[in-house]
């Protein structure tokens, strides 16, 4: 038999926009290419936006401490969802409630905590120990205890709040009115407004799978529903009057959306991602860590300025919103384009694939870099940013899958396309000596007009130092940012020639002998001309 307190549907709309209550709702739904405030009108319909206080869920920046549902970056807040609460008065709440906590995953999680670390913003804890260490070091987040720590006792709840601002009562605790009425600091207490499968759940066992799950453990996901019968009354909803009435004012919902609303979401970007693919006539490709990030800047920074796109500062998450990824990408991808409606803008995509896994391009831009410096920065990329692996850098260039032979048989692919009239090829290294030419030899490859002083401010607002202070301050979009490791930065050095502070004279004549092997004759006259080839 349902609970005393739940309401029928018909009273939601009515009961919910109660004076003077606040709501924190789930970002679960979200997708990058959709406006925070389009998300509520359509997920939450029943209350409105000014209503709600704050968006709890994950960021796209990632963390091993997430937990209460399994992290998928494409359903989490990028930095225009952000910007986007920061504006209309909406605060963003993490959900750091994964159980498993030690040390190691803490300094992992130091980028993401530094990063929305402001007043307002808050953080949901399972773990007293992390909050603790929030608390210490980085005093300005508020602490919510989640409903997993189920405080269903009066003596826990004022025990939590020795260490909490506020927490999270669980679902079934609604419909005792003994127990509500005898908590303590009721401004304190955050209850559901609605429910769903947590509301008659007698174990909560998938919490414990998803916090291994999230962590890269070895581990499955867990439900008890199959184990232990229960009664499943699917979405139900409170009487918000009942709990107003007894002191209560904070409130938190779960989406209760229907299959089509979701469904829709879907359709709209894959919709949006469809309509764009369409449009693509321009990619710049290039293998890893050969410049794509500096000349994808200064062209963005000029984007901005010639269309007058009002990005207050470019970093490496909006950037994609102008120059998205080649590809579907929920994260960076076509589908994170803002500009489909303006066909002023070109869309300039951006890949590390192959000629034949690429979309048929009109025109195709290739970046190359000398082949020694490529290694060097391709080594610390994968194994201080990725973590892909644990070599000094004479095995890594030796491994027989290593950056070498990979690089090689990108150049080779690609020198097949210099036959192709609409095929442009530029270098790191001429980008760093004749930035400005170099980059007014790219805009009109592709088609546009260049403005010289556009182009000379935008070169400004992308230097090493400018990029460098924002990815540090920013993160990258995909990855855990490890802010005290320089060698891991995308932003690392910025130098021409800086290989020969890392590789001792045996691992130059290995790369000069391995790449006289592996470079086909069209490689080598590609890079010939543009004296990279051959190696010094």
């Amino acid at each position: 038999m349902k609970g005393k307190n739940i309401i029928h549907a018909s009273a939601i709309k009515r009961v919910f926009s109660q004076p003077g209550i606040k709501f924190s709702v789930s970002g679960r739904f979200l997708i990058p290419n959709i406006d925070i405030l389009d998300y509520l009108k359509l997920v939450y319909i029943y209350i409105s936006p000014d209503q709600v206080e704050s968006i709890y869920g994950s960021s796209v920046t990632p963390s091993p401490l997430y937990g209460g549902r399994a992290y998928k970056a494409k359903h989490s807040f990028t930095e225009d969802h952000v910007e986007q609460m920061e504006n209309n008065g909406i605060s963003l709440s993490l959900n750091l409630t994964n159980h498993l906590f030690s040390e190691e995953v803490y300094t992992q999680s130091l980028g993401l905590l530094k990063k929305h670390h402001k007043k307002g913003n808050s953080i949901i804890c399972t773990s007293d120990e992390l909050a603790i260490r929030i608390r210490r070091d980085f005093p300005e987040y508020i602490l919510k205890a989640s409903i997993i720590k189920n405080l269903n006792e009066e003596e826990k709840v004022r025990k939590a709040f020795k260490i909490y601002d506020q927490v999270v009562i669980p679902m079934d605790k609604n419909d005792d009115d003994d127990f509500l009425i005898s908590l303590p600091e009721k401004h304190r207490i955050i209850l559901f407004a609605n429910a769903n499968c947590a509301y008659t759940c007698p174990q909560r066992i998938c919490y414990g799978s998803i916090a291994g799950i999230n962590q890269n453990n070895d581990v499955k996901f867990h439900c008890s529903k199959s184990q232990i019968p229960r009664q499943d009354f699917g979405n139900v909803y409170f009487d918000l009057e009942k709990f107003v009435d007894m002191g209560f004012s904070s409130f938190k919902l779960v989406p209760t959306v229907q299959k089509k609303v979701v469904g829709f979401l879907e359709t709209l970007k894959n919709k949006s991602i469809d309509e764009r693919d369409a449009r693509v006539s321009f990619l710049v490709s290039s293998f890893p860590k050969c410049g794509r990030t500096w000349l994808r800047f200064i062209i963005a920074n000029y984007l901005n300025l010639e269309f007058g796109l009002n990005i207050q500062q470019l970093n490496l998450h909006n950037i994609f919103s102008i120059l998205p990824n080649e590809g579907k990408d929920n994260l960076k991808g076509i589908g994170t384009f803002k500009y489909g409606d303006n066909k002023e803008i070109p869309l300039i995509s951006f890949s590390h694939k192959k000629p034949s896994d690429c979309m048929k391009g009109e025109k195709r831009l290739l970046i190359i870099r000398s082949i020694p410096d490529v290694m060097v920065s391709y080594f610390f990329h994968t194994k201080e940013l990725l973590g892909l692996h644990q070599d000094d850098i004479s095995s890594f260039i030796r491994k027989h899958d290593g950056g070498v032979e990979k690089y090689c048989q990108f150049l080779n692919l690609w020198a097949l396309e210099m036959k192709n009239s609409n095929f442009l090829v530029l270098t790191y290294e001429m980008l760093h000596d004749e930035t400005f030419n170099i980059v007014k030899s790219a805009l009109e490859f592709f088609d546009m007009t260049v403005d010289s002083g556009k182009l000379a401010k935008a070169i400004d607002l992308s230097s090493f130092d400018n990029m460098q202070k924002v990815e540090i301050d920013k993160g990258i979009a995909g990855h855990t940012y490890k802010a005290d490791q320089p060698e891991a930065r995308r932003v690392r050095k910025g130098i021409v020639g800086g290989y020969l502070d890392y590789l001792d004279s045996d691992d130059i004549a290995y790369i000069r002998n391995r790449t006289e092997e592996l470079l086909s004759e069209a490689s080598k006259k590609m890079l010939g001309l543009y004296g990279l080839y051959p190696l010094i």
